[in-house]
């Protein structure tokens, strides 16, 4: 079955939304290519991080540098078991197939993470969207995109998926 918002809705998926203010003090240098969010012009990271270190800080009140977890050893929060995925994200960089079906399978046989999150900050507040495994999958089959030549998949927040996970929680 292809799944779309609505099919999805009708079974009655409900992910859970948490908002906490963002005390996290970054500065944003455009002009830095790449890893424009620094807390002190050493140590940049790309907004992807940035929004993981503010989860982070938020939740438990400690400032950690988004380390490279592999998908299938660990997860971005340990402590929650927790995936972090927000703005332009890649589900794995790992190639785990040719097809997004075949990528889908076997990211989810093999992941570590026991929940997802789509992570938003706007203005002073960290808007994340917490999905189980399986309406992370219903998730990823809706707005995840193929590439092809790189063989991912990548999100890129848009409109259509704001309002899908806004209307699922």
């Amino acid at each position: 079955m292809t799944l779309t918002a609505k099919n999805i809705i009708k079974r009655g998926k409900k992910m859970k939304k948490e908002i906490q203010k963002n005390r996290l003090q970054v500065y944003y240098v455009p002009e830095h290519k790449g890893a424009q969010y620094t807390l002190d012009y050493r140590h940049f990271m790309n907004a992807g991080q940035y929004k993981q270190m503010a989860r982070t800080y938020a939740l438990f009140n400690k400032i950690e540098y988004p380390d490279k977890v592999p998908y299938n050893m660990g997860s971005d929060i340990p402590e929650l078991f927790e995936s972090v995925k927000s703005h332009k994200a890649t589900l794995t960089s790992v190639k785990l197939g040719t097809t997004k079906n075949e990528i889908l399978e076997r990211f989810f046989e093999t992941v570590a993470s026991k929940q997802f999150s789509w992570v938003r900050i706007i203005d002073d507040e960290i808007i994340t969207y917490i999905m189980t495994a399986t309406e992370f999958q219903e998730f990823c089959e809706l707005f995840g995109e193929f590439e092809a030549g790189r063989q991912v998949i990548r999100f890129r927040e848009k409109k259509a998926m704001i309002a899908w996970l806004e209307s699922n929680f």
